[in-house]
């Protein structure tokens, strides 16, 4: 196993030396490391990261224009997604754990305009305001801060990550969802069986097909049963949610629904606890008055 780490000093005339060593013997000491798509420089400097973002950029302008030249075209859908794919996942990898100074961010947010106005058949010179009024993209901060701030409320929701994040010295304050409870006369309807364990989509298909086969056997042509699920697909009954957790419970609340299957955890660790999403909520409340 190759090991080696970067010391980064608390000011750069600083001559303090570090040695770590293994068992096998001294770890190595470089100027720059790389963990996974993250460049660390003793000096945290950006030079590396920024390198990447420029190729990404010239390989992926020509690369959206040739295919918008093709017979069929390419939407401005398709075009920032797959800008998004080249070029956004390269600063959300990397960005949020760096140290930028203003010149830095600047530069990022030159790289990213010009990809956009590139996807979005846009001449170089068009304002960057008007490109930000299209609503269609994100500015460099929005792209730094959005993930800093998913992974801090996944580990305030935790009891170990909040005492890493307190190690950290990284304050956080979730806020509260506003969950509203169950009314006391649908209490006694709600009757939820456990889900399985180890029932990942990649692993144990055989442990996911059995019960599968089984429900449907059992609830397959039963009047009032309902199945619910997350998907891009808009229908008539189909409504946008912040999250998996809600969606399925509104499911569970619509007063057609007799028997709603789903593999929401989370949905279920609600329904037991009686607390449910506000519109889940609301529609109860409606159908207990009518």
């Amino acid at each position: 196993m190759k090991s080696e780490f970067v010391h980064i000093r608390p000011y750069l005339k600083c001559t303090i030396q570090t040695d770590f060593a293994l068992s096998s013997g001294f770890i190595t000491e470089r100027d720059e490391i790389r963990v996974l798509e993250l460049f660390i420089r003793w000096s945290k400097r950006i030079d590396t990261t920024f390198q990447k973002t420029a190729q990404c950029r010239g390989s992926s302008g020509p690369m959206v224009l040739r295919i918008s030249n093709k017979q069929g075209g390419l939407s401005c859908n398709y075009a920032l997604r797959l800008t998004n794919e080249f070029v956004t996942t390269q600063i959300l990898n990397s960005a949020p754990y760096l140290h930028f100074c203003k010149c830095d961010v600047n530069a990022l947010e030159v790289t990213l305009n010009k990809v956009y106005k590139r996807a979005l058949d846009l001449p170089i010179s068009t304002s960057n305001q008007r490109l930000v009024d299209f609503g269609m993209t994100n500015t460099f901060e929005e792209l730094r801060e959005a993930p800093l701030n998913n992974k801090y409320h996944r580990l305030s929701k935790m009891t170990e990550g909040r005492r890493l994040l307190a190690r950290l010295h990284i304050s956080y304050v979730a806020q509260a969802e506003d969950r509203p409870g169950i009314p006391e006369d649908w209490r006694p309807s709600f009757k939820m069986h456990s889900l399985p364990n180890n029932m990942d989509e990649d692993n144990h298909e055989g442990r996911r097909d059995a019960p599968a086969k089984a429900v449907e056997s059992q609830y397959g042509s039963r009047p009032g049963m309902f199945s619910s699920t997350n998907t891009n697909r808009y229908r008539d009954i189909t409504f946008r949610a912040p999250a998996i957790a809600p969606a399925e419970e509104v499911a569970a609340a619509d007063p057609r629904s007799r028997v709603v299957i789903t593999d929401s955890q989370g949905a279920c660790q609600n329904l037991k606890k009686d607390r449910i999403a506000f519109r889940a909520a609301r529609i109860l409340k409606k159908d207990y008055r009518d």
